[in-house]
Order: C-alpha cells, then structure tokens, then sequence
C-alpha cells in the first residue's frame, strides 16, 4: 500500500489521508482482495486495536521481556 493525500475541498476544507493498494495500479500478479482506498484516521484505528490485543497476550509480554532482557 503507498499513501496519497487528498486535497482540502470547499466543502470542508479538510485535508484527508488515505492508503491505496499498489497492485489496483500496477499490477504484480496479486489481486486486492479489500477495499482499495482507505482512509488513514480508519487505518490507525484498526493499527491501535491490533496492539492493544497483543500487548495484553502473555506471549507478547514473554517476548518483549526476552528481547530487552
């Protein structure tokens, strides 16, 4: 995925971010499978929410305590 931007609209006069997928432009034999433009702000909720599920999981805690002694 590669980052645009899309600039302020008179509407709003918001700048937004968003991810898009790089096989929907050039294609590397992969195929998108998900919706081919998201917007940043969702993307880091989604990020946010992965991490606070690990952070929680033993398992993490195990190695995060294994790689910094």
């Amino acid at each position: 995925m590669y980052g645009n931007v899309s600039k302020a609209h008179s509407k709003d006069n918001k700048t937004r971010y968003y991810y898009h997928c790089k096989n929907s432009f050039q294609p590397t034999g992969h195929v998108c499978t998900y919706r081919l433009s998201i917007e940043q702000a969702e993307i880091n909720r989604m990020v946010a929410s992965v991490i606070s599920a690990m952070v929680n999981k033993p398992q993490f805690i195990e190695a995060i305590k294994a790689k910094i002694g």
